[in-house]
């Protein structure tokens, strides 16, 4: 139902699991299902019941040592808070996730995290914090070679290049990740991808490659 956008019909299937999980006293179950109960809502804009239900998961799983569920819920909460232009709460817990994510030894997350701190510095209109997070970012995603996230990093990067005016080497970074896309066959990412590299012509005045 999620998938499928229907968010009260999969509300309901959560809270339902919420209700099992409590009589049963499962605590890690009760935290992973407020946590889906938290995105849900936070869907629907209901920030309020969104952030104490945020709030309650990430409490439970501090109170059973579960490291990956905290680093998952502070990801989360900060996403939630850059969704409402709280950026400086936002990396405030993103840097905690990531010392979390670090801790438990997952790199994966630890690279979704530094991109995302990133992100948060690009809204902010932190540039140079911005490039600098991306660039770890994207070390770690290349180590791991995954080619999704390396294209998602290395197109962040190139949007930092634009916003600073460096628009030739925003140019090269987004044909770089052009090429990427199209390697592993990921047409959807390539059709943005080449959106943007639009909108970049566009935005310098090369209207006739725009177009194309």
């Amino acid at each position: 139902y999620s998938v499928l956008n229907k968010l009260d019909d999969a509300l309901k299937s959560f809270q339902a699991s919420l209700e099992i999980k409590q009589r049963l006293g499962l605590k890690k179950g009760i935290a992973d299902s407020l946590e889906s109960i938290a995105q849900c809502e936070a869907a629907q804009g209901k920030p309020d019941a969104a952030l104490k239900d945020y709030n309650q998961s990430l409490q439970i799983r501090r109170d059973i040592g579960d490291k990956a569920g905290e680093g998952d819920v502070l990801t989360d909460l900060a996403q939630f808070n850059d969704d409402h232009g709280k950026f400086d709460d936002g990396l405030k817990l993103l840097k905690e996730a990531l010392q979390v994510e670090i801790q438990v030894g997952n790199t994966s997350n630890q690279g979704l995290v530094l991109n995302n701190i990133g992100n948060t510095y690009l809204l902010k209109g932190d540039f140079e914090d911005a490039r600098t997070y991306f660039e770890r970012a994207l070390q770690v995603r290349q180590d791991l070679k995954m080619p999704n996230d390396i294209a998602d990093t290395m197109h962040n990067l190139g949007e930092v290049s634009s916003r600073m005016g460096a628009y030739d080497q925003a140019t090269t970074q987004y044909m770089k990740v052009l090429d990427l896309r199209r390697s592993v066959g990921d047409k959807r990412g390539a059709a943005l991808e080449s959106a943007s590299i639009g909108e970049l012509f566009d935005y310098i005045g090369r209207y006739g490659a725009a177009l194309s």
